[in-house]
């Protein structure tokens, strides 16, 4: 239910000429890039490129597309109703940050303590203090030009009021007050060390250098990074969460009996919409 793909009615519809125009609109050799780590000298790996590829590098091939409309329909709760489920799925989301936004490093600190791993705070809370799930995460995925942040967990159907509150709880305290130091240089070194893991081996480097491209990302993006989460603050990460985590856009989707845990849903819920197998 969290990721968008084809129906299947939708999916028997696309032919041959379809696949072709796909191809010829979005697979070009001019105008997209190429990212080369190794111990190579560039101007052989340029003048190789113009041999093989000739007068297709001059061509400025451009993505077709449309920019998704903003967000327009009012906050709620979506239900998809799995009669006698012995747990809810519960997904909570909103609009977030495209990955060029200038407060993306704060935004990734924020969600490390909030939700980034299994020592963050909703993971702390709602699996080793209250016992109503095995895991919960928090996320940012942030893309060319928009992006989102969200929560998801599954907790005993029974538990599914005392999880809602207990993750609307975390969000308030998030967005009202500031980390402490502890949490902030754990989170710190969190995501340090993770990216300094990322970076081992030559691919890596080459998916990250490709990011710079794809998503119009400044240079200096990743010389930059270490820097930019070590000196990311409380109240910055405080501004960050306050800005894209559980803000007026957000969603809930909860999969599980709605027999059961309608009355949580009444008491939590300003609007209440029941979907079928297929989304509607």
């Amino acid at each position: 239910y969290g990721m968008p793909t084809l129906m299947a009615d939708s999916l028997m519809r696309i032919t041959r000429r379809h696949l072709i125009d796909a191809h010829r609109a979005g697979f070009a050799v001019g105008g997209s890039s190429l990212v080369v780590v190794g111990d190579i000298v560039p101007s052989e790996v340029e003048g190789a490129l113009r041999d093989i590829f000739a007068k297709r590098l001059d061509v400025n091939g451009e993505l077709t597309g449309t920019v998704a409309p903003a967000q327009t329909e009012a906050p709620a709760c979506h239900v998809f109703h799995v009669p006698d489920a012995v747990q809810s799925v519960i997904v909570q989301g909103n609009p977030g940050p495209k990955r060029a936004d200038d407060a993306w490093s704060q935004a990734v600190v924020a969600n490390q303590i909030l939700g980034g791993s299994a020592s963050s705070r909703l993971f702390t809370v709602l699996r080793e203090r209250k016992s109503l799930t095995y895991g919960i995460y928090s996320s940012l995925d942030g893309r060319l030009r928009a992006g989102d942040w969200s929560l998801s967990t599954s907790v005993r159907t029974p538990m599914t009021a005392a999880a809602l509150d207990a993750i609307a709880t975390e969000l308030t305290l998030m967005q009202s007050a500031v980390a402490n130091d502890d949490e902030l240089s754990a989170a710190r070194r969190f995501l340090i060390g993770q990216f300094v893991m990322s970076i081992a081996s030559g691919g890596a480097v080459a998916s990250r250098i490709a990011a710079v491209r794809l998503y119009g990302l400044p240079e200096s993006t990743w010389s930059r990074y270490v820097a930019n989460i070590a000196t990311t603050d409380g109240e910055a990460a405080r501004a960050a969460a306050q800005r894209w985590f559980g803000n007026a856009e957000q969603h809930l989707v909860i999969v599980g009996d709605l027999d059961q845990i309608r009355p949580a849903l009444d008491a939590r819920c300003t609007r209440i919409e029941l979907r079928d197998a297929d989304g509607r």
